[in-house]
């Protein structure tokens, strides 16, 4: 990754991290509906719906990449959701499910990223 490529994407998880940290789902959406598509957006949804509370971002990481000797076919759909959003994204969704999911605010995210995405519950 390029020193460029490393600023932009620290920027991006930043301002993530800002408007999680504030509780403003609606700037946080609304910065996800402006800058991403909505194939994004509703990985970001599916994830935030069926990531369990205790979930760690570690923990998460770990999973969608799989452990050793597991097949394909044996993989958490979950996990692989989450490795599509790593990779195309980085740490920002990550962030947003493990620090949401410890503020009750995830119904809320999802019910609004539902709405701007078109996707239903």
């Amino acid at each position: 990754m390029d020193t460029t490529q490393q600023i932009i994407t620290g920027s991006i998880r930043r301002r993530i991290e800002r408007h999680v940290r504030e509780k403003d789902v609606d700037k946080l959406l609304m910065y996800l509906s402006e800058n991403y598509s909505q194939d994004i957006q509703e990985e970001v949804y599916r994830a935030l719906g069926r990531i369990p509370c205790r979930a760690s971002v570690d923990a998460l990481i770990a999973c969608s990449r799989g452990v050793s000797g597991e097949s394909r076919e044996n993989r958490n759909p979950i996990s692989d959701a989450l490795a599509k959003i790593y990779g195309t994204l980085g740490e920002g969704p990550l962030q947003i499910v493990s620090e949401l999911q410890g503020t009750g605010l995830a119904q809320e995210v999802m019910v609004k990223l539902s709405a701007l995405s078109g996707v239903t519950a």
